[in-house]
C-alpha cells in the first residue's frame, strides 16, 4: 500500500522556507533484536511478535526523541525486518505511528517531530571485514518497497548469523545500482541518501577498513556525510592531510548522531541513547532531497551541535534559533483587492519570507522590483538620495504596489518593536542597483559600511563621528565669536583712548569741583554696567524656566520605570507651581529695583553736573570754554563704562581662545582614536576575506574643506602649489602632525618655495589662521582587491562588476542588524569575485540578519544557499506568485533552472561543453 503523508503545516507557517532542526540520523530499532544491543525501555511488556507491543515501542521511541528535542529521525537498523526475516518491520511501524497517530496530549506526533526517515545500516562486501553504510529513504518508498530495497541490497543474504552481523553479497557499486533500478521502477517518487557511519572506526568504518587502493574503487561521490565518533570534532582529523580536499571534492560534511540502540524518556540522554549526539540541519521540507541539500550546503545549512569544554563534548552554547526570536523579521506580506499589480478584484496573494535569506526571481516585468519598492514606499523607509530614483520608487510603490485602496497586511515576528509604521516594527535598509554603485564614489556611505564591520567598534565609531561633527560646529561658532569679539575689542580700545583723553583734559577745571562730577560719572557707569550684566543673567534664567515649564515626562511600558517616572512628574508639577512661579516674581522685582538704582545714579550725575556748571560760570569761564567742558564731560562720563567693557571683552576673548584650543585638542584625540579603530577594521577585513580585500587608510585624505579655503584666499601661486602637492598627501610619513598644522607652520614636508611661503604668510592674518584651524580633513578610505598574487587594484580602478562585488561583500559582513534588501545586486557582477567574496560573506551572515534579494543570477540563489525563493510570473495586468519555497521543492527547482539557467537543455549543453 502506498504511503500517504499527512500534512503538518505548523513548521513552515512558523518559518517559511528552510529552518533549523535537531537531527539524529543514526537510530537503531527493535528490528535489531538479534544483536543483543537493543534495549526495551522500562514499562514495556510483551513480545515483539505482538503488533500491540510494536505499536507501544514505536510510541515510546518517538516520545523519547521528543523529550530530547530531536525533530528529525533517521531509523537505521542493521535489518529492515524484525529479526532479519519475515515482513514485520518495527521501523516501518514507527514511521506509520509518526505519520498517523497522536501523542498522549492529543497533538499529532508529526507536529512534534518534523521528519522520520526509514533506513538501514547494512555491512557491504568490501575490505577485510566489510564496511557499514547508512541508507535513508523518503517514507514515500512505502513499506513493501522499503523491505524489498533492503533484501535487494543484501543480495539475498540474511543480515544475522547467531547474533553476528553478516555482510551483503554485493559490493558498493552493485548496491547503488540496485537502489537506482528500484527508484526508476517507482518513477522516482522517492529519494535516498547514503551516509558513512563511524567512518574512522577500524572495525566497520569506511576509512578504518579501506586502504588507499580500495578507497579509490569505492564510490565516494555517493556518500553525503561522514559520521564523527562521539568524542571527536573535525579538528581532531586535521592531521589527515588528504581528508579535507577529498571532502571538498565530493561535497561531503561531518555530522554527529547517536548510533542509539536504546532510549528512555529522561531529558538528558546517555551514550548509546537516542539524542545523545545530534546535528543541526536546515530543511525546507521533510524529505531526503532537503537533507541532501543541507549536506551539500553544509557551511550554511548544517551545524555541528557540540563543542569541547575541559576535554569533554557538550552541547554548544550558540546553536541556531529556529524561530529567530532575537531579532525582528518580516514573515509575510499579504496584498489583496484594489488595483495593485499583485492584488486586484477578488484576488489575494501572500508573499512569505525567510528570517535568513530570501530570493525573488522571475522574468522581465514580473514585478520583482515593484515588490521591493512597494515595501519601501508602504513601510515608510528612507528613499534614495537621487531625486529621479526616488520618483521611480515612489511611482512603483504608489501606482503599482498599493494602487486603488489595496489592502496590505504585514506579519513581523521575533523581537518586534512597538510602532505604527512597518519601518518601526521591522528596521531595514534598502538598496537599488544605482544606490549600490553610488557607494563606490561616496566616502560617507563607505564610512558607514566600514563602521559596522567590527561589532564592538560600531557604537564607538558612531559616537566619535557625532562628537567630531559637534566639535566642528562648536569650533565654527567659537571662530565666529572670536572674530566678532576681536572687532568689538578693537573698536572699544579706540573709544577708550578717546574717553581717556577727554578725562585728562577735564583736570584743567578741577578747581571748579569737577572731581565730584568724575566720581559721579564713575558711579553711574558702574551701575549701568551692573544693570546690563544683570539683565543678561535674568534673560538666561527666564529661558531656563521656559524650558522647565515645557518638560514632559515620557511614558514607559515597564511598570517599575513608570513608577519612577511618576515621582519625577510629581516633583516637576511642584516645581512649576511653587519655586518657578516665585522665581519669576523675584526676577521682575529685581529688574524694577535695578532700574530704580540706575535712575538714582543718573539723577545724581545731572545734579552734580548742573552745580559744576554754575561754579564755572561764577568763576568767569567763557561760553566757548563751557561748551568744550560740556563735550569733554559727555565723553569722560563714559570712561568707566568703556574701561569695564574693554576689560570684559578681553576676558571673553581669552575665554574663547582657551575654549577654541581645548576643542582643537579634543578633536585631535578623537581623530587618533577613530584612526586606531579603523586600523582594527582594516585587519578584520583582511582576515575575513583572507587577503582578497584590504583597506588602506590615508590620513587627512579628504581635503575638500581645505581646498575650499585655498580657493577662497585667491592667491594663484598658493593654488598652483596646492594642485601640485595634493596628490602627494597619500605619501606623507605616518605619525606626522595634521595637514592643517603643517600648513600653519609652513612645514618642510609641504615642499613650499620661498615665494609660496611669503604669499601664505601674507594670507594668514589672525582671522584666517583661526579659520584654517577650524577645518578638519577626515581620513580617506581606499578599498583594494587582489587581482593576482601580491597585486592589488584600488576600487576605482576595478570594473563595474568587481566594484559591485566588493561593496556587496562589505554590506554582507557589516554588524548592522537591520534587514538588508537589495534589488539585483549582481548587475555586472564578476562571477569569480561573487564566488570568492560575496557568497561566503552572505552564508556567514545567516542567523544574524534577514536578507532579501531580487536576482537573475543562479549563483546567488544556488551557491548562496537561498533559504526561500519567491518565483513571480506576470502578464500585462497582474503579477502572480507561481511558486515559493526552497530549492528542494520540485516546482522551485524547476523555476530556478528555467528562469535563471535557461532551462534543462541549456544547462545540459553548458555541462557538456565544460566537460562535466
Amino acid at each position: 500500500m502506498a504511503f500517504v503523508r499527512n500534512p503538518a503545516p505548523r513548521w513552515h507557517e512558523q518559518v517559511p522556507g528552510a529552518r533549523w532542526f535537531r537531527a539524529d540520523l543514526h537510530v537503531h530499532t527493535l528490528d535489531d533484536l538479534p544483536s543483543n544491543k537493543v534495549s526495551i525501555p522500562p514499562g514495556l511488556r510483551g513480545s515483539p511478535d505482538d503488533p500491540a507491543f510494536r505499536k507501544a515501542y514505536a510510541r515510546a521511541l518517538l516520545q523519547a526523541a521528543i523529550a530530547r528535542h530531536i525533530e528529525v529521525l533517521g531509523l537505521t537498523p542493521h535489518s529492515a525486518v524484525l529479526g532479519g526475516y519475515g515482513f514485520d518491520s518495527v521501523t516501518w511501524e514507527i514511521v506509520e505511528t509518526w505519520n498517523n497517530d497522536v501523542d498522549d496530549d492529543g497533538l499529532p506526533f508529526r507536529d512534534k517531530i518534523y521528519a522520520v526517515f526509514p533506513g538501514f545500516e547494512p555491512s557491504l562486501s568490501i575490505g577485510s571485514r566489510g564496511v557499514h553504510l547508512l541508507f535513508l529513504f523518503d517514507p514515500e518508498i512505502g513499506r513493501e518497497r522499503y523491505i524489498a530495497a533492503f533484501h535487494g541490497i543484501m543480495g539475498g543474504a540474511s543480515p544475522w548469523s547467531n547474533g553476528s552481523l553478516r555482510n551483503s553479497k554485493l559490493v558498493p557499486q552493485e548496491v547503488f545500482e540496485c537502489l537506482e533500478h528500484l527508484r526508476k521502477e517507482d518513477g522516482g517518487r522517492w529519494n535516498y541518501l547514503c551516509l558513512a557511519p563511524h567512518a574512522f572506526n577500524k572495525e566497520s568504518g569506511v576509512f578504518g577498513q579501506l586502504k588507499s587502493q580500495m578507497l579509490g574503487m569505492f564510490p565516494a561521490h555517493m556518500v553525503a556525510g561522514l559520521e564523527l565518533d562521539d568524542s571527536k570534532l573535525p579538528a581532531d582529523y586535521s592531521n589527515v592531510k588528504w581528508l579535507e580536499s577529498a571532502m571538498k571534492k565530493y561535497r561531503q560534511a561531518f555530522f554527529h548522531s547517536s548510533d542509539a540502540y536504546k532510549f528512555d524518556t529522561q531529558v538528558t540522554p546517555k551514550p548509546g541513547e537516542v539524542g545523545y549526539r545530534f546535528t543541526m540541519l536546515k530543511l525546507a521540507s521533510p524529505t531526503i532531497e532537503a537533507v541532501r541539500q543541507a549536506f551539500l550546503a553544509s557551511d550554511s545549512r548544517l551545524r555541528l551541535a557540540f563543542e569541547r569544554v575541559n576535554g569533554e563534548l557538550v552541547v554548544a552554547s550558540n546553536l541556531p534559533d529556529p524561530l529567530a526570536g532575537s531579532r525582528p523579521w518580516l514573515r509575510s506580506v499579504t496584498v489583496a483587492g484594489g488595483t495593485s499589480f499583485f492584488g486586484g478584484p477578488n484576488r489575494c496573494q501572500t508573499f512569505y519570507f525567510n528570517p535568513d535569506f530570501t530570493c525573488v526571481i522571475g522574468g522581465r516585468m514580473a514585478g520583482k522590483s515593484t515588490l521591493l519598492d512597494g515595501l519601501r514606499y508602504f513601510g515608510g523607509y528612507r528613499l534614495p538620495e537621487d531625486r529621479s530614483l526616488t520618483s521611480d520608487v515612489e511611482k512603483r510603490g504608489r501606482e503599482r504596489f498599493a494602487a486603488g485602496n489595496t489592502s496590505i497586511e504585514v506579519d513581523v515576528v521575533g523581537a518586534v518593536s512597538n510602532g505604527g509604521k512597518l519601518s518601526q516594527q521591522w528596521p531595514a535598509v534598502f538598496f537599488t542597483q544605482r544606490e549600490l554603485r553610488a557607494v563606490v564614489d561616496d566616502q560617507a556611505l563607505l564610512r558607514s559600511l566600514l563602521y559596522n564591520i567590527v561589532p564592538e567598534c560600531a557604537k564607538r565609531f558612531q559616537w566619535i563621528e557625532r562628537m567630531l561633527n559637534r566639535i566642528d560646529q562648536e569650533l565654527e561658532r567659537e571662530a565666529d565669536s572670536l572674530d566678532s569679539l576681536q572687532r568689538v575689542l578693537g573698536e572699544l580700545e579706540e573709544e577708550f583712548l578717546a574717553v581717556s583723553s577727554a578725562r585728562k583734559s577735564l583736570y584743567a577745571f578741577e578747581q571748579a569741583g569737577t572731581e565730584r562730577l568724575t566720581r559721579s560719572q564713575a558711579d553711574r557707569a558702574v551701575v549701568l554696567s551692573f544693570k546690563h550684566h544683570l539683565k543678561g543673567i535674568i534673560e538666561e534664567v527666564r529661558m531656563a524656566l521656559e524650558k522647565i515649564e515645557g518638560v514632559s515626562v515620557p511614558e514607559s511600558s515597564a511598570e517599575q520605570v513608570e513608577q519612577a517616572l511618576h515621582k519625577v512628574e510629581r516633583e516637576l508639577v511642584q516645581l512649576k507651581a511653587g519655586p518657578v512661579t516665585n522665581l519669576r516674581a523675584h526676577l521682575l522685582s529685581l529688574e524694577e529695583r535695578v532700574e530704580a538704582a540706575t535712575h538714582v545714579a543718573e539723577e545724581l550725575t545731572r545734579k552734580v553736573q548742573k552745580e559744576v556748571f554754575q561754579a564755572l560760570t561764577e568763576q568767569g569761564v567763557s561760553v566757548e570754554e563751557l561748551e568744550r567742558f560740556d563735550a569733554l564731560t559727555q565723553a569722560a562720563e563714559r570712561y568707566e563704562e568703556v574701561r569695564l567693557r574693554v576689560e570684559h571683552t578681553r576676558k571673553q576673548v581669552e575665554y574663547h581662545e582657551r575654549r577654541f584650543a581645548l576643542l582643537e585638542r579634543a578633536r585631535h584625540r578623537l581623530v587618533l582614536r577613530e584612526r586606531e579603530l579603523m586600523r582594527r577594521v582594516a585587519g578584520e577585513i583582511e582576515t575575513l576575506f583572507e587577503g582578497f580585500i584590504r583597506l588602506e587608510i590615508v590620513p587627512d585624505g579628504i581635503v575638500d574643506a581645505l581646498e575650499g579655503w585655498i580657493a577662497s584666499v585667491r592667491q594663484p601661486g598658493l593654488t598652483r602649489w596646492w594642485n601640485d602637492f595634493c596628490p602627494k598627501i597619500r605619501h606623507l610619513p605616518a605619525g606626522r602632525d595634521s595637514l592643517v598644522t603643517l600648513i600653519l607652520r609652513q612645514d618642510e614636508l609641504l615642499n613650499m618655495s620661498d615665494n609660496v611661503r611669503q604669499r601664505l604668510k601674507e594670507v594668514l592674518t589672525e582671522e584666517q589662521r583661526r579659520r584654517l584651524r577650524t577645518l578638519r580633513t577626515p581620513d580617506r578610505y581606499i578599498l583594494q582587491m587582489k587581482v593576482a598574487e601580491g597585486v592589488y587594484k584600488e576600487m576605482n580602478e576595478l570594473s563595474g562588476g568587481a566594484q559591485a562585488s566588493l561593496i556587496l561583500s562589505l554590506l554582507l559582513v557589516t554588524n548592522d542588524n537591520r534587514a538588508l534588501i537589495i534589488d539585483q545586486p549582481e548587475d555586472e557582477l564578476d562571477a569569480t569575485y561573487l564566488v570568492n567574496s560575496a557568497l561566503p560573506a552572505l552564508r556567514r551572515l545567516k542567523g544574524r540578519r534577514q536578507v532579501i534579494f531580487v536576482t537573475h543570477n543562479a549563483n546567488i540563489v544556488v551557491n548562496g544557499d537561498a533559504d526561500h525563493v519567491i518565483y513571480l510570473e506576470a502578464d500585462h495586468e497582474r503579477s502572480t506568485i507561481a511558486a515559493q519555497g526552497a530549492i528542494e521543492m520540485p516546482q522551485v527547482k524547476a523555476a530556478i533552472l528555467n528562469v535563471l539557467d535557461g532551462g534543462e537543455d541549456a544547462f545540459g549543453l553548458r555541462r557538456a561543453k565544460y566537460g562535466f
